[in-house]
């Protein structure tokens, strides 16, 4: 399979009801790469995945599945529910990107050096990823509560965060101690960042007064335990390796600032150690 093969399919999907996309997602330290299929004006925007071996044939028979199993009828219910709040309370969710990438569209509060916004997650999507953003447009339609809509985002957000090891994640056995821990089990995992318990408890698990935050993306968080960094790497260096991921492994539409975040858990405080663009990295 390659760049072009891949370039005639997407323009052969898009229509005046479909637009197709190339996407790269990165979870659980896995680099996915699939085709968005969007049905225009709907919300509903499922990712069929692929490999470098599948063929084309393949790949194409996959996406005109998914297209035939987003039916009219589930695409109507998903607009229907749109307008329930008890529906939407309960799958909304919160998202987080770079502030430079937050559409202007979107209802989002600033947090730290990231925009912060909120999803409701689409059941007509089989990936369950897709969704819309909550606009002011569709707030001041339906009438919801944009308290509420937070409210609502926050806890739905609050759960399914673990911390593992690195090694563990990426299936490789060392004898050697872990100093390097990755946030799993939600999309959007730098969304971890907005919740201080996490890297509480991190850092009482491991008798920690402070740990490093590396997003190296929006669905990538590594955690560095603060006696190993302060023994082996400057900020400096945490930021550039964040950097170097950033441009060797992430897709663009997921990258984050290259940036490190410490938690110290004396003051129960997150807060911006090092950014490169910022130029504010001490050695």
């Amino acid at each position: 399979m390659n760049d072009m093969n891949l370039e005639k399919l997407l323009a052969e999907l898009k229509t005046e009801k479909i637009d197709a996309s190339q996407v790269t997602l990165v979870k659980d330290g896995v680099t996915c790469k699939g085709i968005r299929v969007s049905l225009r004006g709907t919300g509903v925007s499922p990712v069929v995945y692929y490999s470098q071996n599948d063929t084309m044939e393949e790949l194409y028979a996959r996406v005109h599945r998914m297209i035939a199993l987003a039916n009219p009828a589930e695409v109507d219910d998903w607009a229907k529910r749109l307008r329930d709040w008890d529906y939407v309370k309960e799958h909304v969710v919160l998202s987080i990107c770079r502030d430079d990438a937050a559409d202007p569209s979107w209802i989002s509060r600033d947090y730290l050096n990231l925009s912060v916004a909120m999803r409701v997650i689409s059941e007509a999507d089989l990936c369950k990823t897709a969704g819309i953003y909550i606009t002011n447009a569709y707030v001041e339609e339906m009438g919801f509560s944009i308290g509420a809509l937070w409210n609502a985002a926050r806890e739905n957000s609050r759960d399914g965060y673990r911390v593992e090891p690195l090694s563990k994640v990426i299936g490789i056995d060392s004898d050697e101690p872990d100093f390097l821990y990755a946030v799993v089990g939600r999309e959007n995992a730098a969304t971890a960042l907005l919740y201080k318990e996490i890297f509480r408890s991190f850092c009482e698990q491991h008798s920690e007064t402070c740990c490093y935050i590396l997003p190296s993306s929006t669905e990538e968080v590594l955690i560095v335990s603060g006696r190993e960094a302060d023994a082996l790497l400057s900020v400096r260096e945490m930021a550039q390796l964040v950097l170097t991921i950033n441009t060797e492994q992430v897709a663009p539409e997921i990258q984050l600032e290259p940036c490190v975040y410490r938690f110290d858990s004396e003051r129960d405080e997150i807060s911006v150690e090092c950014s490169i663009r910022g130029e504010n990295c001490d050695e």
